[in-house]
């Protein structure tokens, strides 16, 4: 959903130094660069869910925009109006601790 991504955009748009340090502070692991251009992060965010979030710069065709990913099997763990949720909490915890550079309260 992109509008729950949106919000990063104040924190992160062509910061990406900061997105990864913000990551790496989350539990987030580092798992590639894109042909895209675009950077791939895992981030377990509950023992059976686990997140692939997709940092995209802007070019001169395509907005900045990060992505957060579901496994296609999460529904058998929790429902739609929760993953929403998660998701949301994520977006908070994440301009927060880029904010505070800690996850004191946040994690």
């Amino acid at each position: 959903m992109k509008w729950m991504t949106d919000p990063l955009g104040k924190t992160f748009s062509g910061d990406y130094v900061t997105f990864s340090e913000t990551m790496c502070r989350l539990g987030g692991v580092f798992n590639g660069k894109l042909k895209s251009g675009g950077y791939t992060w895992l981030l377990k965010a509950l023992p059976k869910i686990l997140l692939q979030i997709v940092y995209h710069d802007a070019d001169d065709e395509f907005p900045w925009e990060v992505q957060i990913l579901f496994d296609k099997n999460v529904s058998r763990f929790m429902e739609f109006e929760c993953l929403a949720f998660l998701e949301g909490c994520l977006v908070r915890a994440m301009i927060m601790t880029a904010k505070t550079g800690d996850t004191a309260g946040w994690v």
